[in-house]
Parts: structure tokens; C-alpha cells; sequence
């Protein structure tokens, strides 16, 4: 054999060698190639289901956390309960303790109380609002007619309903006559109203006699003696110290208003409460407290109580403000009223002069004329109307409930 077809001949068998080895590495990696994808076939399983193990187990988890959340909030609720209760039962343990009570009131009188009232009747607006102030609306039997519809808001509603539900009944106008037996059928343990209202005395000598406890309130000439009859309230119904906290708040609530016109000079005004006869404030009584509060100088303050006065007298004082309480008047009212006596005369009156006659109507007039816990909203009401600049406000001169806040 020649040396050249030896040659061939190797070559021949080396590839026959590497094809053999080929064949063998495509198998290996064939087989291999398959158990990786069996691999990852298994790992994809075995995650599909730890995945569901796991969403398992979040659910099981919430729905745990879900019934302790809900066991904690029942269970809070409960506690919440207890606590109530024992605190309902501390507060009355407290009113029974404090009972009976001696008070004196406004005639000197001492008044004996013996136990909680659970059936109290009101004489006059002021002494109900107190009343309703306290909390004390659902131990209410009756109240006198100027209660039921001169009430302002929101106690008004709440009045009202009561006497349309028929759990209040309407003694009739305590301040022109009395209806004793009204009262007395209405079985009071105590009677509540204001010395010099009206028949209020009256009403308290009488049922006096009967054995019913009447617990006559300052008259309320002054801011002290709002304060004293709502401490007084507060006493009688067995809960002194929410009528301490309600004198507290009124008292900081004017003190804020006073402060804001301490140091403006006053301006002379005058508040007219009718027209034709012709009331002014006077002296000595719950509106002219308000306006020395609001730093204003009320012209008649010389003559005590309700003076009537005459077209002359009011050119002749001059006032820089006129307010007029009523919802039955107006500005054209005061007008016709004095140029029927002095004619054109009263145009000259600066209040007139300069637009600065307002009336005040809608349940505002009733914060205005009846004394009671309401007095700072009364104060802030007449202090904005002599110094609108110094809160901010622009005042209408027509004012009510619709076109005037007073926050």
C-alpha cells in the first residue's frame, strides 16, 4: 500500500472517529437538554403550588386578623357600654346624693327641694331656656305660651315639639294672668320661673300653698344675674356643675366680644322696643347691660325701666345709632311716628342722617328681649351693630336670621 492511500485511509477513519463522538454529544445533550426542561416542568410546579399554599395561607391569615379585629371592636363596644352605664349610674348615684337641696332665691325665700324633679314647670321664657341649656327639656310638663312660639332658635323647635307631641302642655301667658289650676293639674315637683315676671309671684305664693316647691330667678337685670339664675337652675334640677361649665363658657364668650371695643369711643344709641307709644331702654335692665358691655352709651340710661318717650325728647337726645327690636315695626314706622310731632325736623337726628337706624327682627328679637343664656350672642349682636369695623362685618340695616350670621 502506498504511503499516500495510508494516508487517506487515516484520514477516512479520524472523521469516521469525530462523526461516531458527534453523534454521541448530540445525544448526551439531547438528554440533557430534556431533563432541564423536566426540571424546570417541576420547579414551575412545585412554585405553582407554593404560591397556592401561600394564597392559602394570606387568606387564613385575613380572615384571622379579620375576626380579631372584629372580636377587639365588639369588645371595645362592650366596654364602651359598661362605662356608659356606670357613668349614668355614678351621675344619678351623684343627683341622689345631692338631694334634697335648699335654695334661696330671688325673694329671699328658701326653697326646699327633696328629691330630683322629674315634672318641672316653666313660667316664663327665661327661666325655660335655662332649662333647656341644662339638658333638663325631657323632665318639662308645661311652659307658659310665650315659651311655646317666642323661643329662639334652636330651641324653639324643641319646644314646640314637645307641645305638639303633647309631652309639654301651654299654661297659658304667665305675664297676664294665671292659670293655677292648669298648673296644678299638670301634678309639678318643682316650679320654676322669674321674680317680677309677670304673675310669677302671684303664681309662687299660691302654689306655695299647695305644697309645691318655686324656685323664683333673679329678674335678670344684669349679666350677674343671668349667671346666678342659671347656677340657681342648676342647683334645683341636680346638676350644678354643667350649669358652673355653661357660666364659665358664657362668661369667656363675652369677655372675647367686650375686648374687641374696649378701647373705641362710645357712641350714643338708643334700643326701641315699640312704636307709637314709643319705649325706650332705660336704665336698670338687661338691654342697657348689653350695651355698656358692647362700650356704647344708651341716652336714656337716666330713666329706669321702659320710659316712653316723646318724637322731641329722641331729636333732642340725638342719637348716633337707633336699633329697633320688633318684628312688628320698621324704619318707615319710627319715621311717620316723628314727622306727625316734629316734622321734617327729624331728619336732623344723626342716626337718621347718616343710615344708621337698623331693625332687628326673626328670632333675633327674641335673643335681644328675653334675658337668659343666650346673652353673648345678644352682646356680640348689638357690639357688631355700633362697631361693625372692629369685626369685620358689614351689619344691614335690616337684620334677621337669613341675611345676618352671627356665628
Amino acid at each position: 500500500m502506498t504511503q499516500g492511500k495510508l494516508f487517506t485511509l487515516s484520514l477516512v477513519l479520524f472523521l469516521i472517529f469525530l462523526f461516531s463522538i458527534s453523534l454521541i454529544s448530540f445525544y448526551e445533550i439531547k438528554t440533557l437538554s430534556s431533563e432541564i426542561l423536566s426540571l424546570r416542568s417541576s420547579i414551575s410546579s412545585m412554585n405553582s403550588s407554593l404560591l397556592l399554599q401561600q394564597n392559602k395561607l394570606n387568606n387564613y391569615l385575613n380572615l384571622t386578623i379579620s375576626s380579631i379585629n372584629n372580636v377587639s371592636h365588639d369588645l371595645a363596644y362592650e366596654v364602651n357600654n359598661i362605662n356608659k352605664t356606670l357613668n349614668e349610674k355614678i351621675n344619678v348615684l351623684k343627683i341622689e346624693t345631692s338631694f334634697p337641696v335648699l335654695i334661696v332665691d330671688a325673694l329671699n325665700k328658701t326653697v326646699y327641694i327633696p328629691y330630683q324633679p322629674h315634672r318641672i314647670v316653666s313660667l316664663d321664657p327665661s327661666s325655660t331656656l335655662d332649662i333647656l341649656a341644662l339638658g333638663y327639656g325631657k323632665y318639662l310638663v308645661g311652659v307658659d305660651n310665650d315659651s311655646i312660639y317666642y323661643l329662639p332658635y334652636p330651641y324653639n323647635n324643641t319646644i314646640f315639639q314637645l307641645y305638639k307631641n303633647k309631652t309639654v302642655t301651654d299654661i297659658g301667658s304667665t305675664y297676664t294672668g294665671a292659670d293655677i289650676e292648669q298648673i296644678l293639674a299638670l301634678r309639678p315637683d318643682l316650679v320654676i320661673g322669674s321674680e317680677g315676671w309677670g304673675y310669677d309671684n302671684y303664681i309662687s305664693e299660691i302654689l306655695n300653698q299647695y305644697g309645691i316647691p318655686v324656685l323664683l330667678l333673679p329678674s335678670m337685670n344684669s349679666i350677674s344675674d343671668i349667671y346666678k339664675s342659671v347656677l340657681m337652675t342648676g342647683e334645683a334640677i341636680g346638676n350644678g356643675y354643667k350649669a358652673s361649665i355653661l357660666v364659665y363658657n358664657m362668661s369667656s364668650e363675652i369677655f372675647n366680644i367686650t375686648n374687641k371695643v374696649i378701647n373705641v369711643k362710645p357712641i350714643n344709641v338708643t334700643i326701641i322696643g315699640w312704636i307709637n307709644p314709643t319705649y325706650a331702654t332705660g336704665g336698670n335692665n338687661f338691654i342697657n347691660s348689653l350695651i355698656s358691655l358692647a362700650n356704647g352709651r344708651n341716652i336714656f340710661s337716666n330713666i329706669s325701666g321702659w320710659p316712653v318717650i316723646s318724637p322731641e325728647e329722641l331729636l333732642n337726645a340725638n342719637p348716633s345709632v337707633i336699633i329697633i327690636v320688633s318684628n312688628y315695626f320698621n324704619q318707615t314706622s319710627l319715621y311717620q311716628w316723628l314727622n306727625s310731632s316734629i316734622g321734617n325736623a327729624y331728619l336732623n337726628i344723626n342716626a337718621i342722617k347718616n343710615n344708621r337706624v337698623y331693625v332687628i327682627s326673626g328670632y333675633y328679637q327674641s335673643i335681644i328681649d328675653e334675658p337668659s343664656v343666650y346673652a353673648p350672642l345678644a352682646l356680640k349682636l348689638i357690639a357688631e351693630i355700633l362697631y361693625p369695623s372692629n369685626f369685620n362685618v358689614t351689619v344691614p340695616n335690616n337684620i334677621n336670621p337669613s341675611n345676618f350670621n352671627l356665628g
